[in-house]
C-alpha cells in the first residue's frame, strides 16, 4: 500500500492561491486507508482551509469530490462532467493518482494536497511498515531464492541483507 501524509497547510495556501473554484479530490484507494487522503480527510481539508483562509478575509469557493481510485480510470465517469467547472483540483492522492488526473484533465491544474512517503504494510489502523522504496532495482526476490535471507532493511546494498 502507498502511504502518504498531508502537506502543511502553508504550503497547501500557497499552492491554491488564485484557483477558485477548487475541488477537493479524495482518493479512496491508499490514501483513504493510511488515513490521509480519503474522503473524510478531504473534508477536514476543505474545512480547515476554509477556515484559515476565512481568518485572512479571503473567501473559499470549494467542493469535495471522491474517487475510488484516482490511479485507475475506471473510477473516473462521473468526475468527467464535474471536474471541468473547476479553477484546480486539490488532490489527496498519492503522487500516481495525481499525475493519472493531471493526464486526464491536462486543462486544469492538479495540485498534491500529500506527500508520498512510501510503499508498505498496513498492520493496524495508523501503523503502517515501510517496506519498499521503489528504487527501480529490486534485489529482494534474488536474495532470498539465493540465500534463503531474510531482508531486514530496504537498502538494496548486501549489507542489508541477513
Amino acid at each position: 500500500m502507498i502511504v502518504g501524509e498531508l502537506k502543511p497547510l502553508e504550503e497547501i495556501i500557497e499552492m491554491i492561491e488564485g484557483h477558485r473554484p477548487l475541488l477537493v479530490l479524495a482518493c479512496g484507494g491508499c490514501t483513504s486507508i493510511c488515513l490521509a487522503g480519503g474522503q473524510r480527510e478531504a473534508l477536514q481539508l476543505e474545512q480547515t482551509l476554509r477556515e484559515k483562509l476565512g481568518e485572512q478575509g479571503k473567501e473559499f469557493d470549494a467542493q469535495v469530490a471522491t474517487v475510488e481510485r484516482q490511479c485507475n480510470e475506471n473510477y473516473f465517469f462521473e468526475l468527467d462532467e464535474l471536474a471541468p467547472r473547476f479553477a484546480a483540483i486539490l488532490s489527496t492522492a498519492c503522487g500516481a493518482g495525481v499525475q493519472f488526473v493531471a493526464e486526464r484533465y491536462p486543462q486544469i491544474p492538479v495540485l498534491p494536497a500529500l506527500n508520498t512517503s512510501f510503499v508498505g504494510y498496513d498492520r493496524d489502523v495508523g501503523w503502517y511498515e515501510e517496506n519498499c522504496r521503489t528504487c527501480g532495482d529490486c534485489v529482494l526476490g534474488a536474495a532470498n531464492a539465493a540465500r534463503g535471507a531474510r531482508v531486514v532493511g530496504l537498502d538494496s546494498s548486501p549489507d542489508m541483507i541477513a
